[in-house]
């Protein structure tokens, strides 16, 4: 090859460069980024150190698309009960990158220069890394798109859908996910699979709905039940716990007088499963309030709780959250109200009882970094992480 000058060099390096770019994008792979002598990373001016090529999905037909940044993997197993540290970590990125959009009052997930140009996204959560989630990952995950979705009025595109687990996508389906979504809306509330019946996500800004959750909990205790007098019994007991706890939510999660960390629905999302195979009803609750740390310690109690909290929070937390959970097992151990009136404020430990009475269960509740669990063998555990579910979580699995 002829010698040439220095820009005709320049031309020729420029053209493998742009080549090797067309090559990256056609298979979906990032593009090679350029090192530096000392090893270092180039990262381009324009901030255009990764492109790949992605299928969007928005409740019509998929689009391709090119997502300028690396992906955020997600847990392989979603589970706030045996894999939680992850769990509340991922949703913790969640919910500032959602609050970070909110702040802004941006939208715009998908940028397109023109109609037919190929449409961008600056970067995603990649759901397909999923293995399997749990239904109470699955309320949280709806909460946080749907406040999203009220703030913005509209959500991130879903991504690479045909790459996600058939399990997580069939489940979070049956569970309203993309209903919430704005896709496939669906109006009935309860959901049939083998001997499994669901009762899809309800929001309620209050008690309202109770209603609702009333007779789908005793239809769902209807089908895992021979006795249908006896079964009766125990989901009329088991209404008047979840009728006192979601009382408390609203009594208690939206106080004017606490400062929220992030934008949030005064509002509390509620699931139920019912087990026909197992005779177990499974009931979640989640809201986005101050959190039981926030607000426990501000209700008037009685002398003994507050001896128990002054024996056991002794010496300085050594990060923000380290007695969450100290305060949330004093709420399952003593309850608590503003009032302080013996007929308020009992919901936890109704439900600690009606655990015992029934001889088998288990609860967990997690709030802001907190958690305490009950397990079928009456054994209580607690502790806390230096991040925040970023709202109250109660599960509850009743033997029946």
């Amino acid at each position: 090859m002829k010698k040439c000058g220095l820009k005709r060099r320049r031309w020729f390096e420029l053209r493998a460069t742009n080549q090797i770019k067309r090559v990256t994008r056609k298979n979906g792979q990032s593009e090679p980024q350029e090192r530096m002598p000392n090893g270092a990373v180039e990262q381009r001016r324009r901030g255009n150190y990764h492109n790949s090529i992605v299928s969007i999905w928005q409740g019509g037909v998929e689009e391709t698309a090119v997502c300028r940044q690396q992906p955020r993997a997600a847990p392989e197993n979603l589970c706030f009960k045996t894999n939680r540290v992850e769990t509340i970590s991922f949703f913790d990125k969640i919910r500032k990158s959602f609050s970070r959009s909110i702040s802004k009052k941006k939208g715009g997930f998908v940028y397109r220069r023109t109609a037919n140009s190929i449409p961008k996204i600056s970067g995603y959560f990649d759901f397909s890394k999923i293995e399997k989630i749990s239904m109470a990952s699955a309320v949280v995950l709806a909460a946080d798109y749907e406040r999203l979705k009220h703030f913005l009025n509209e959500v991130p595109p879903t991504i690479n859908l045909r790459r996600w687990n058939p399990v997580v996508v069939t489940k979070l389906n049956q569970m309203g996910f993309f209903n919430i979504l704005g896709h496939q809306p669906d109006e009935n509330l309860l959901i049939q699979d083998g001997d499994f019946l669901l009762m899809r996500i309800l929001r309620s800004v209050n008690s309202a709905n109770l209603s609702q959750v009333d007779d789908a909990l005793m239809e769902l205790g209807a089908f895992v039940s021979d006795d249908e007098s006896a079964i009766d019994e125990k989901v009329t007991h088991t209404l008047s716990i979840v009728s006192e706890v979601m009382a408390n939510v609203t009594q208690h999660a939206y106080r004017n007088e606490v400062d929220f960390t992030y934008n949030h629905l005064s509002s509390f999302w509620v699931s139920a499963e019912a087990n026909r195979a197992e005779k177990t009803l499974r009931i979640v609750l989640y809201d986005q309030g101050a959190t039981i740390p926030v607000t426990y310690p501000i209700l008037d109690r009685t002398k003994r709780v507050t001896r128990f909290l002054e024996r056991v929070l002794r010496r300085a937390p050594k990060f923000d959250y380290e007695d969450d959970g100290t305060y949330i097992r004093a709420a399952l151990r003593y309850g608590g109200s503003r009032t302080d009136l013996d007929y308020r404020g009992k919901g936890f430990p109704q439900m600690i009882q009606l655990l015992g009475t029934l001889g088998g269960g288990e609860l967990m509740v997690l709030s802001r970094g907190g958690w305490c669990a009950r397990a079928s063998n009456g054994k209580v555990t607690s502790g806390s992480y230096p991040c925040s579910i970023g709202g109250t979580l109660v599960e509850w699995k009743i033997e029946l």
